[in-house]
C-alpha cells in the first residue's frame, strides 16, 4: 500500500474538510470553496465530494490540494503532517470500503437529476420576483416545488445502501420519470440553456 493509499484509508473527506476549515451543514452539504457558493452545493461523502453546481470532484487528496493550490504530492505530506501518518501507518481496521459501481439505472438517474437540479437552483434565482407585487414566473414555482424531492432523491443515489439505490434507481426508470425527464432536457438545450423558447410545465 502507498502512502496515497494509506492517506485515502484513513482520511475522509468530511474530516478532512472540517480539518481544514470547511463549515459542514446537514446531510454533509457545505459551501463550495471553488466557486461564488451563496447556499450549500457540495456533497462530501466518504470517500469522494461532488459539487452540483461546478461540478468540481475528487478524492481527500483532490480536495486538499485544491483547497492549498498545491500539488497531490504536497497534499499528502500535509495530510500526513496533520493527522500523524505515515509511509508505514497500517490501514485503520473501520474504515470504510469503496462503494460498489453503480448499475446503468443508477448513473443515468444521478446524470439526469443532478442536471434538473442544477437548472431548478438556477432557475429559483433567475426568475425569483423582484418584489411581492411581481407575477410569479412558472419557473421559479417549480423550482420551489421541485427542489426538495430532487434533492432527496439525489441524496438517495450518493448516500444509500447499494440496495436502496438500485431500487430508488430502478423504479424512477420503469416508471417513466427519468426518461420523461431526460426528454425535456435535452429539448430545453436545443432550445436554449434556459429553454427560453417555449414555456415550461413541470415533470
Amino acid at each position: 500500500m502507498t502512502i496515497y493509499d494509506t492517506i485515502k484509508a484513513a482520511v475522509s473527506v468530511p474530516q478532512a474538510a472540517a480539518y481544514y476549515g470547511m463549515k459542514i451543514q446537514r446531510n454533509n452539504m457545505t459551501r463550495c470553496c471553488f466557486h461564488d457558493d451563496h447556499h450549500p452545493s457540495m456533497k462530501l461523502n466518504d470517500t469522494y465530494y461532488y459539487c452540483f453546481a461546478c461540478l468540481e470532484h475528487g478524492d481527500v487528496i483532490d480536495l486538499v490540494a485544491k483547497l492549498h493550490r498545491e500539488s497531490h504530492y504536497a497534499a499528502v505530506q500535509r495530510i500526513a503532517r496533520d493527522f500523524g501518518i505515515g509511509p508505514n501507518s497500517p490501514a485503520p481496521a473501520a474504515a470504510k470500503p469503496c462503494l460498489p459501481s453503480r448499475n446503468p439505472d443508477e448513473d443515468l438517474c444521478r446524470s439526469v437529476l443532478t442536471d434538473y437540479e442544477q437548472l431548478l437552483k438556477r432557475w429559483k434565482h433567475d426568475y425569483a420576483p423582484a418584489t411581492p407585487d411581481d407575477p410569479v414566473n412558472e419557473r421559479y414555482v417549480e423550482a420551489c416545488q421541485m427542489l426538495p424531492a430532487i434533492t432527496d432523491m439525489i441524496d438517495a443515489l450518493f448516500q444509500a445502501d447499494a440496495e436502496l439505490r438500485a431500487r430508488v434507481a430502478r423504479q424512477v426508470v420503469q416508471d417513466g420519470t427519468i426518461p420523461r425527464l431526460k426528454e425535456r432536457l435535452d429539448r430545453l438545450r436545443k432550445e436554449g440553456s434556459d429553454g427560453s423558447e417555449s414555456p415550461c410545465a413541470a415533470a
